[in-house]
């Protein structure tokens, strides 16, 4: 491998390593809360805390969405078939309205476990998540030093039917990490 090469496989692997470099490489969409420097400065905290290869990925092929919705957030793949070739976008959506009386340890610990859904594959709606989904979620997010988004996960069916939470129900451990 020439010299050159190695100082380009260095810059690429070093990219986003700083938080003001994961800021400026984030896709972040909506105009509910985008305002609000705070909720972006934790996604950006949250990203930063991840292992870097995974954090890398989420930034190339993961868009944040800041809605008003009835949900603290979860992860979403589109298919758009402008001709012939399909084309996937992702998007995690995250209700920052509905967290805000939250400490900002529980909303990155939401961060997280939608971050984690989308590693783990899943990008099928807020409505889609069993019980088995959520708790992998939760495990790799708490694998990356956050903590638990839920402590029941008896509002998702095991067998597949999900049973849709409600917003605000989200049972947080009493001290997240």
């Amino acid at each position: 491998m020439a010299q050159n090469e190695m100082v380009v496989l260095m810059k690429k692997d070093e990219r986003n390593s700083s938080l003001e470099e994961i800021h400026c490489a984030l896709s972040l969409h909506g105009g509910v809360v985008v305002s609000d420097d705070r909720y972006v400065q934790l996604i950006v905290r949250t990203l930063h805390q991840i292992p870097k290869r995974t954090r890398n990925t989420i930034l190339a092929k993961v868009h944040f969405m800041m809605v008003g919705e009835d949900t603290h957030g979860y992860p979403v793949e589109y298919s758009i078939r402008p001709s012939t070739k399909e084309i996937k976008m992702r998007f995690i959506v995250l209700n920052f309205c509905a967290m805000k009386k939250e400490k900002d340890s529980e909303i990155m610990t939401t961060i997280a476990h939608e971050i984690a859904h989308c590693v783990l594959g899943d990008y099928n709606g807020a409505l889609q998540h069993t019980q088995r989904s959520e708790q992998k979620a939760d495990d790799l997010a708490e694998k990356w030093g956050f903590g638990r988004a839920y402590k029941d996960y008896q509002a998702f069916s095991m067998n597949g039917k999900p049973i849709r939470a409600k917003a605000g129900k989200r049972k947080r451990p009493t001290s997240p990490r």
